[in-house]
C-alpha cells in the first residue's frame, strides 16, 4: 500500500479541545499523534496509539489513564489522546484509521492579513451543505434549498500565524421567499349591455 498517498492533512479545532490543555492531545491536529509530522495524518499515527495500548509505556496498564504531566515537565513524546478524554483508548486509534479510510477532506487554511501583518486564515468548521467561505476575506456565501428550511448552524474560525484563534458560532434561520398574496374576493360573472361592470378585488397578504 502506498502510505504516502494515504497521508492526509487534517485540521479541526473545537473549543472543548482548545480548553482541555491535555498534555497528550494535539489541539491543532488531533489526529496527528506523531509530534513532528506537522499536521500529516498517516498510518504511523494509529500505530503509535496501538503500541501504547498493547504495551503501555506512559499510560496506566489497567485503565490506560494518561498522566497529567511528565517528570521535569517534559513534553509528550506522542499525542495518544485524539478524543481528548485523558486516556489512550482504542477509539483514539479508530479515529485515525477512519480518517485514513474515509478522509474528511478538511480544507487547508489559506492566507489573508490582519493589522499585525500576521497571516489570517479563515475556514468553516461547521456549515450547511453548499456553504463556502473565502479563505482570504472571510466572506461566507450560500444559497439555501427548500430542504434546508429552519435554523442552520454555522461555526467559523480565523487563525493567524502566531496561533491565535477566534471562533464564531451562529444560526441562520432559513425561510421561504416572499409569498404571493391570496385573492379572497369572488368576481361577478355577468355583465349587461349599457351598464357599467364593477368588481372590487380583495386580496390578502399571505404573510
Amino acid at each position: 500500500m502506498n502510505w504516502r498517498r494515504r497521508a492526509r492533512r487534517f485540521e479541526i479545532l473545537e473549543a472543548r479541545q482548545l480548553l482541555a490543555r491535555d498534555l497528550w492531545h494535539n489541539p491543532l491536529w488531533p489526529l496527528d499523534a506523531v509530534v513532528d509530522q506537522h499536521g500529516v495524518v498517516a498510518p504511523i499515527d494509529a500505530l503509535v496509539i496501538i503500541n501504547e495500548l498493547n504495551e503501555p509505556v506512559y499510560s496506566d496498564p489497567s485503565t490506560h489513564l494518561l498522566p497529567a504531566s511528565l517528570p521535569n515537565n517534559a513534553p509528550a513524546p506522542y499525542y495518544f489522546d485524539v478524543s481528548c478524554d485523558g486516556y489512550a483508548s482504542p477509539i483514539d486509534a479508530l479515529l485515525v484509521i477512519n480518517e485514513l479510510n474515509e478522509p474528511m477532506g478538511a480544507p487547508d487554511w489559506s492566507f489573508a492579513s490582519d493589522g499585525d501583518a500576521d497571516g489570517v486564515r479563515y475556514r468553516l468548521v461547521e456549515a450547511p451543505p453548499g456553504a463556502t467561505i473565502d479563505p482570504r476575506t472571510g466572506v461566507v456565501a450560500w444559497v439555501a434549498s427548500i430542504e434546508q428550511l429552519g435554523p442552520q448552524r454555522v461555526v467559523l474560525q480565523a487563525r493567524n500565524d502566531g496561533g491565535g484563534i477566534a471562533s464564531q458560532d451562529f444560526l441562520i434561520d432559513v425561510k421561504t421567499p416572499n409569498t404571493a398574496p391570496i385573492i379572497a374576493s369572488q368576481p361577478p360573472t355577468q355583465a349587461f349591455v349599457g351598464e357599467a361592470y364593477r368588481y372590487d378585488v380583495v386580496a390578502q397578504d399571505a404573510e
